[in-house]
């Protein structure tokens, strides 16, 4: 049992790797490529975000490990899971986050969203209309994202009606 939450905290550790090379990638990569800075900050936000959850996961399966250490060396009641007395026996949890697992992974992913930032910034948008910001138009009842449409068509008054004549001989 100890061990199935051991498995656990691992795996919810590398889920948390594998949804911030998703989200920070993608954040990154539009935002080197399209020069939209802020989308590298809002990348940064999601890496040390999710450093710190795998940081927790991290620190909680050390003491399950050592939770699992006493119960197959001493023996432990059945269905004790009470891995708190074993505080002081693992890192804390800043020692923890700057360990090689955590600051190794999410430190090098800090600084290509850092690089794409500056990137961003240097090269700017590919197409200075994609940096405008979409603008309330009272009188067009939607967003307007760009020049506005032709006006349509005046309709010409009706004229009298032809008469079809036969063609000649």
């Amino acid at each position: 049992m100890i061990q199935a939450v051991i498995g656990r905290m691992a795996d919810s550790g590398a889920e948390t790797k594998r949804w911030t090379i998703t989200v920070a990638g993608a954040a990154f990569g539009v935002s080197a490529l399209n020069g939209m800075w802020y989308l590298s900050v809002i990348g940064l936000v999601v890496v040390i975000a999710l450093s710190v959850v795998n940081m927790n996961y991290l620190h909680q399966e050390h003491l399950f490990i050592k939770l699992f250490e006493a119960a197959a060396r001493d023996g432990v009641p059945l269905y004790d899971m009470k891995k708190d007395r074993f505080t002081n026996d693992v890192c804390s949890r800043s020692k923890t986050y700057l360990s090689w697992s955590v600051v190794g992974f999410y430190g090098a992913f800090a600084l290509a969203g850092v690089a794409a930032a500056l990137i961003g910034a240097l090269v700017g948008p590919a197409n200075p209309a994609d940096d405008q910001v979409p603008r309330y138009h009272h009188h067009d009842h939607g967003f307007n994202e760009g020049p506005k449409a032709a006006p349509p068509q005046q309709h010409r008054k009706p004229t009298e009606p032809q008469t079809l004549q036969p063609p000649p001989p």
